[in-house]
């Protein structure tokens, strides 16, 4: 049911500044509650569209700033160190090193086949020690070796740069660095869902909001008036 509050604002200033204050007062609460409720809805969507799911660091870091009386100013974001869900929302143009502290200069591309894996952890990503290794020398892995850099007898070009796996007379690269940077495409709009979800739960009840803002006021002993 619409509350009227077209009374109070022909009223002195002094229940017209009671009238403000109780709507700034609804605002924020309308605006809070809408945060939330989106907050809610992005971290349920994630498993969604993110494959295999999200995992709890990049769920943990999806971070809410409620608005306050004096900033009517809600904010939904990930934290600066979960870097990497800028292009997975917004898509574009991925250098190679976006977001890190390291001066990587390549994409890595893992190659995989049934006969040779690269050395990978159990959460995608190279083995440090075995990368560091097999730039100075080749590794022994598995029933082979290993080595990064440049293939000898090939042109020193990036199409050659990579990790590398030697069995016998065999000879597979395994992982790829050879492109500075890669197109990536929208996989979680999440600040649309978030925009959507805020607005039509901050719609749905901004009504409810004020119409309690107004009669739950103190100091003037005053109550909406409804119509």
């Amino acid at each position: 049911m619409p509350i009227s509050i077209e009374g109070f604002l022909s009223q002195t200033p002094q229940v017209q500044k009671f009238v403000n204050k109780q709507l700034t007062f609804a605002g924020r609460e309308g605006m809070n509650d809408a945060l939330f409720h989106s907050w809610a809805v992005v971290k349920n969507d994630m498993d969604n569209y993110i494959k295999g799911g999200s995992v709890k660091f990049t769920k943990t870091g999806l971070w809410r700033e409620k608005a306050s009386r004096r900033n009517l100013k809600a904010h939904l974001y990930f934290r600066e160190n979960r870097y990497y869900m800028h292009h997975i929302i917004k898509g574009g143009e991925k250098p190679a090193n976006y977001g890190q502290k390291s001066n990587a200069k390549y994409m890595i591309d893992i190659i995989w086949n049934d006969t040779y894996k690269a050395p990978i952890t159990g959460k995608g990503n190279i083995f440090p020690s075995y990368l560091k290794k097999a730039e100075t020398k080749p590794m022994r892995y598995k029933d082979g070796y290993i080595w990064a850099g440049y293939l000898k007898g090939k042109p020193r070009s990036d199409n050659y740069r990579g990790i590398w796996f030697r069995k016998g007379r065999d000879l597979q690269m395994v992982v790829w660095f050879g492109r500075k940077s890669r197109k990536q495409r929208v996989t979680f709009p999440a600040d649309k869902i978030a925009y959507q979800a805020f607005n039509d739960h901050y719609n749905r009840n901004i009504g409810r909001q004020v119409e309690r803002a107004i009669a739950t006021g103190t100091g003037f002993g005053l109550r909406g008036s409804r119509k």
